[in-house]
Formats: structure tokens, sequence, C-alpha cells
């Protein structure tokens, strides 16, 4: 053997010795400690999706579990020839290996969304934690044509630094900002905009409610719903036909002349009660438990104005919003809210929102209840009566989930109105691949320590009866 072989070789005796070194492994071991106290005080400050991808999910954690693999390979590897004494060592260490492939196997193919479902509303869709930044165009008639769709994350790879520019039609849509934390403020100001449809501010009022709302109408929609809960208001057009007013239901129709004419609905009379001209101002009686309905602001072109200021921290209001360049025009967009945008030709949507994953299959919520604390109103359980396309009615509670096709649907949430009803049934939906590999892996670390424990006190044991027995002999 040369002098530069035994160099060569002595080099990897040594980096070979240092992989299967107990200071690697305090290395390893300190790291996570360091990244997980990391972790638990970045999702105290924010929240538990920013620390998923800013430190657990970051390219350090992704080396210290590397630097673990190999350092538990080349240590079993260093006790080779393996003797029986080694069979829980050994297993052991692969245990902790499959653990760690069983979790990168998860973060490959894994799905963790939910779905949310109203009394009665079929859903065959989930929305997942991924972002995706889609375009829609307009057929004519309401219906709107797919164009562009791309999973999208901001927060990783900022638009600031890396502009997204998507052409279609010779028009340009560019995203060129983000805030992951902002406040959403929303203004009604008047337009010439022939693109843009009307606005009303409407007040309703009694002796125990106050309400004022701004609704406004985009001009390639037949109708806008606002909806109160025991009762909706519409702003239509002036010839568009509504649905359900079967309900306390009040239509508002801008005519040519900019008058509102309105119609009110009343369920216990089963249909029209009472219409005619709104004047500004002047308190209409709706004939619902003494509420009066008042026209405050009309205005026949509207712009919903929307600003998005950014914030350091998250609070209840915040969210994720985008700027979109569209000819040379800015606007802001927060997510799973549309922005509709006009050309001459064409209108789109653009819309920034979780990514939906098609099941495969309907699911239709039955019914749904709500357990409580005697003498209040805090929920002590809640569960869901389903009806699944294939399966048939099945029962889904907090601890009791649904098992099908992979997927396992658990009872998360609901959703109340302003009357303290139970309206909207929340489930988490997961699908884990690389679970039977971690149970696997699982099972093997228990295997190995019980061989590692209980074995050695019975070698020990048997050591001791065997030295007794010579000792008489």
């Amino acid at each position: 053997m040369n002098r530069t072989t035994k160099h060569v070789v002595n080099a990897l005796e040594k980096l070979f010795n240092f992989f299967a070194s107990i200071q690697l492994a305090i290395i390893v071991l300190s790291g996570l400690a360091i990244i997980c106290a990391v972790g638990t005080i970045v999702e105290a400050r924010y929240d538990s999706n920013y620390a998923q991808k800013m430190v657990y999910q970051s390219p350090y954690m992704y080396l210290i579990m590397a630097l673990l693999c190999v350092n538990l390979l080349n240590v079993m590897i260093d006790r080779l020839p393996w003797k029986a004494r080694h069979t829980g060592f050994v297993l052991a260490h692969i245990g902790i290996i499959v653990i760690v492939v069983g979790a990168l196997i998860t973060k490959k193919y894994g799905i963790d969304g939910s779905m949310a479902l109203n009394i009665d509303e079929k859903s065959r869709s989930i929305s997942l934690s991924e972002n995706e930044l889609a375009i829609y165009t307009s057929l004519g008639e309401g219906t709107y044509k797919h164009m562009y769709s791309s999973t999208q994350d901001f927060l990783l790879s900022s638009p600031r630094n890396n502009p997204i520019s998507v052409t279609l039609d010779r028009n340009n849509f560019k995203v060129t900002d983000y805030y992951h934390y902002s406040l959403r403020e929303q203004k009604i100001i008047e337009s010439q905009n022939p693109y843009d449809g009307p606005a009303v501010r409407l007040q309703l009022q009694n002796a125990n409610i106050n309400i004022t709302e701004w609704l406004s109408r985009a001009v390639t929609a037949p109708y806008e719903t606002f909806d109160l809960g025991p009762a909706r208001i519409v702003l239509a057009e002036e010839k568009a036909k509504v649905q359900n007013t079967d309900g306390n239901v009040i239509v508002l129709r801008p005519d040519k002349k900019d008058k509102i004419r309105y119609e009110i609905y009343t369920k216990s009379k089963s249909g029209l009660t009472k219409s005619g001209l709104l004047p500004l101002a002047e308190a209409i009686d709706t004939g619902w438990m003494d509420i009066k309905l008042r026209l405050l602001k009309y205005l026949p072109r509207a712009e919903n104005k929307i600003k998005f200021t950014e914030k350091t921290r998250p609070t209840g209001m915040t969210s994720p919003a985008i700027k979109i360049e569209f000819n040379d025009k800015a606007h802001w967009v927060g997510l799973n809210s549309p922005l509709q945008l006009y050309t001459d030709v064409a209108s789109y949507v653009v819309a920034y929102r979780n990514r939906l994953l098609d099941l495969g299959f309907d699911m239709s919520l039955k019914q749904f209840t709500v357990g409580r604390y005697q003498g209040t109103n805090r929920a002590m359980s809640y569960e869901s009566i389903v009806n699944v396309s294939g399966l048939g009615e099945r029962h889904i509670s907090m601890n009791e989930p649904l098992k099908y096709r992979g997927y396992t649907f658990y009872q998360a949430s609901f959703q109340e109105n302003d009357q303290g009803e139970a309206t909207t049934s929340i489930l988490s939906v997961n699908k884990d691949p690389g679970r039977p590999v971690k149970y696997f892996g699982f099972f093997f670390v228990v295997l190995g320590t019980i061989f590692m424990f209980y074995f050695k006190r019975f070698r020990a044991k048997l050591e001791k009866v065997n030295k007794i027995s010579e000792g008489q002999s």
C-alpha cells in the first residue's frame, strides 16, 4: 500500500469513526433540542403553520435528521459482526431509522385538510393548507372557464424577490408583493367605471338590534345576497329572478332611473307581502319583529376599495394577502377572497385560495348534534351523521372517526349562527401513507428495548446460576 492510499484509508477511517461516535450523537441531540425549543417559541409568537414551514420543515431539521440516521447506521456497522447480545441494540436503531423514513413518506405523500359541511349540503373536495393562485375568464351568462392554476408558497418564496407573471389573452397578471399577516379594510366609494355595479347602504333597526351594512353587486352578477340568519337581503338586477324567496327576504332592485324598488317576502305568510319604491332615509316596516328598513345611501356605480395593512404578528383578524398588477394597475386580494377584473372584451376572476383536493366521492351532512354542559352553552361533544356515496350513512364523533378509501375523517369543530344554532360541521381529513411504516418502526424500537433491558437481566441471572453450578461441581 503506497503512502497516498494509506492517507486516504486513514482519512476515511477517521470520517467513519466520527460518524459512529458519541460526539456526533451529542451534536445531533443538541441540534434537535435547539430546533424544538426555537419551534416552540416561534409557534407561541406566530402560529403553528408558520413554525412548521420556518422551523420544523426547514433545511436545518432535515440535516439533523440525516445526521441522526447516518450516526445510527454507522454505529451498527461498527459493531459487526453482530452477536446475540446486540439484538436489542440493532432492533432499536433500525426502528428509529424506519420511523424517520415513515415521517418522510408522510411529508411527501400525506394529506392533511379540512371539510366544512352545512346541513343537506354535498361536497367532494377538501381544503388543504397549501395555497394556490387560480385565474378564470368569463364565458358569458355568469359561467367561467378555468385558465390557470399553480400551487404557491409565498412565505418561503416571496414575490417581492421572485415576481410571478402570467399572460392570458394578451393580458398580464403579475404577483409582486405578499403579506403573510395583514388586516383587511373595505370601503365603498362612488365610481364612474362602467364595469362596476351598484351598492346600497342599509339599516335594519328595532328595539333590540341596529345593523348597518353595505351591500354591493358586481355588474356581471344577477344578484348578491347578505345573510342575516333569520332573514336575507338581496341586491338584484331590475328583472333578475331571485331564488329561494320562501323565507324572510328583502329584494332591492335599482331601476333605469336610479330608483330603488323593494319587495318584502315573509315566511309566515308564504310569499310577497309588500313592495314599492324605497325612498332615501325613510323607514319601511318589514313586518318582522317590528324591524324597520332604511336606505342610507345608493351608488349606481360603486368601487369596492380594499386595503391591506401588513402586520408583524397574527391576530384573529389577520390573513395572507397578495398584490396583483393587472395591465399596469395594482390590486390587493386576500386569501379565499376572489378578485374580479375587467377589460373591454372579457372579465376575469383571480382566486388566491387554499388548494382544493377532489376526494373522488361525495359526502353530505344529514344531521349535526351538539351536546352541552348542563346549565351552560359550552359544547361538551358534537357529532355528525353523514351520507357517503358508495358507503351510505355513517356516524362521526369526537372519539369515533370515519375511515374510507385511505382517508380518515375526524370531527374537529363546528360553526354557529347569530342565534347560537350549529349550522356547519367541520371535519379534519387526514391521509397518512407513512403511518404503517412508522408503526413498524415503533414496534422495532419497543422490541429492541425489551431485548436490551429484560433479556440483559435474564442473561445476568443465567450466568450467576452457571457460576454457582460450576462452584458446586
